[in-house]
């Protein structure tokens, strides 16, 4: 699951335990399900929504304004797999 922020701002999603800030992204559960999502506005008012996020997808949430949207769910490639980075080692 991926977060975006239109236009780009200095906002926090929580999705199960992780904080992240627009153009980063976090793996979903493997089963998929829906996720909460914690949000910070520009005004410090925090939000509660879900988010569908199917299994073997990835999700990719936009915040244009004060509203979450779904805007892509492309099939993930299971053939990739993970690699160490050199930084990793």
């Amino acid at each position: 699951m991926c977060v975006d922020a239109e236009p780009d701002r200095a906002v926090e999603f929580e999705l199960g335990g992780a904080v992240l800030l627009p153009g980063e992204c976090a793996r979903a559960p493997a089963k998929g399900g829906r996720l909460r999502v914690h949000w910070t506005d520009e005004h410090g008012d925090i939000h509660d929504d879900r988010v569908r996020a199917p299994a073997h997808r990835r999700t990719h949430v936009v915040l244009r304004g004060d509203e979450l949207e779904v805007t892509a769910r492309p099939r993930c490639d299971r053939a990739l797999r993970a690699t160490a980075r050199p930084d990793d080692e």
